[in-house]
Formats: C-alpha cells, sequence, structure tokens
C-alpha cells in the first residue's frame, strides 16, 4: 500500500476555532462540541499530527488537548521549540 504524505503550516487551522458555532452540532452551546480535531479525524481517522510549539506559546495545551481527545496519543507529537 502507498503512503501519502502531506503537510499543512497553518497555526489558525490547528488552534483558532472562532467560528465554531457554525459546526454542526454546536449550535445554541456554550462552548464547542466538536472541533477542527473532529472534521480532520471524520475525513482522516490515521492522520499523524504534529504540532512545533515555542516556548513562549502559554496556552498550547489547551488547544493540544483537543486534538489529543479527537486522535489517538500515538497520532500527537508535541515537539518544542527552543529557539524563539
Amino acid at each position: 500500500m502507498e503512503h501519502l504524505y502531506t503537510g499543512d503550516a497553518s497555526v489558525d487551522y490547528a488552534f483558532d476555532n472562532s467560528r465554531w458555532q457554525e459546526f454542526p452540532g454546536n449550535k445554541g452551546g456554550n462552548e464547542p462540541r466538536f472541533t477542527h480535531a473532529h472534521n480532520m479525524y471524520s475525513l482522516y481517522p490515521n492522520t499523524k499530527v504534529i504540532f512545533m510549539i515555542r516556548l513562549r506559546a502559554g496556552m498550547y495545551h489547551i488547544f493540544v488537548h483537543d486534538w489529543i481527545q479527537v486522535f489517538e496519543k500515538e497520532n500527537v507529537l508535541v515537539l518544542m521549540s527552543e529557539t524563539t
């Protein structure tokens, strides 16, 4: 079986969820039940997700947690960059 490798360096897709109310299943809620991670998983459940985060990115864990809740932990890699 041939493997497909592709990448996306869009920070917004991983972390900006300002339009979560428009996702199916989120209407009328106070916080999102379905996130970008859910959308990605529904299309590509075996995706390997890599986050490269600067040490100064203080609230990254909140957003990474969303992805770990949807994907298996083995499919999510967080790399901390020491350069700022």
